[in-house]
């Protein structure tokens, strides 16, 4: 009996209710230090200083300089952000202004690849390259399909747009395909972004398809769109379904999906933690 009492008047000493609230202080573990800036390489330098002595052999050295390409641009990834832009800048001169044989493509490719692996800092330098008159003729239409895939591989945002203008715009059909192939890569872009792109796709692969059926078969434009439907279906397929996560199998079908989901979000809300 004298242990309750006792026990019952420790109890009545206590405050009632919570306790005040001592915010949590979030420190550095012991001994971690904050991540050093990057400094640019001084070999990166070097290695555009070596490129440019194989340039001037106007085509004799390009293999050299494709190799020498390669490793500058590894350097420049793994330094300063002012090493990647100025490895851009040097593979966009070779782009705009290097000229080659049209069977000389060794530097060209290498000066494409390594702009697609500097991400973001190579965007520009592509869509320059895209619209020169450098790439013009026929027979450097693969070299400028090369050129956009590797825009939408930098999954630079800015580019959405003249990637879509590609797609829609651009009299090359093989030119549509490559871009709606590059427009595939961004299923990670902000909802807003997808949803234009997705609108868009849908759009050139139902009007496409829709031309492409003319009972006329000597109907010239019904010939052209079955061969335009015949490139960039399967693109258009691809894209869609990276970008939405759904598998449908004709044109009619997504855009009976868009219609009904375009308003709708499509990323989950996210829900901040209580602390």
């Amino acid at each position: 009996m004298k242990r309750t009492l006792f026990a019952l008047a420790l109890l009545s000493l206590l405050p009632f209710g919570p306790g005040p609230r001592i915010p949590a202080q979030v420190r550095r573990p012991q001994g971690m230090k904050k991540p050093a800036k990057k400094k640019p390489d001084p070999r990166v330098k070097e290695g555009l200083k070596k490129i440019k002595e194989y340039l001037r052999k106007r085509g004799k050295q390009d293999a050299a300089a494709a190799e020498e390409i390669q490793k500058v641009v590894q350097l420049a990834l793994q330094s300063a952000d002012s090493d990647k832009k100025a490895v851009a800048k040097a593979l966009e001169k070779i782009l705009l202004h290097s000229r080659r044989k049209l069977t000389q493509v060794t530097l060209y490719t290498a000066a494409i690849e390594g702009l697609k692996g500097l991400g973001p800092f190579g965007a520009k330098g592509l869509l320059a390259a895209i619209k020169s008159k450098n790439f013009r003729k026929k027979e450097r239409l693969q070299l400028k399909c090369d050129m956009i895939r590797a825009l939408g591989a930098t999954k630079e945002i800015s580019a959405v747009k003249p990637l879509i203008d590609l797609m829609e715009r651009d009299k090359d059909i093989q030119v549509n395909a490559a871009a709606v192939q590059a427009l595939g890569n961004y299923s990670k872009a902000p909802e807003k972004v997808r949803k234009l792109i997705v609108e868009r796709v849908v759009r050139i692969f139902s009007g496409t398809d829709d031309s492409s059926r003319s009972l006329d078969p000597n109907d010239p434009m019904a010939d052209f769109y079955r061969r335009k439907l015949a490139a960039i279906g399967g693109p258009c397929q691809d894209t869609l379904r990276a970008l939405t996560g759904q598998s449908l199998p004709n044109s009619l079908q997504w855009v009976k999906w868009w219609n009904h989901n375009k308003g709708k979000r499509w990323d989950k809300k996210k829900t901040r933690r209580r602390r």
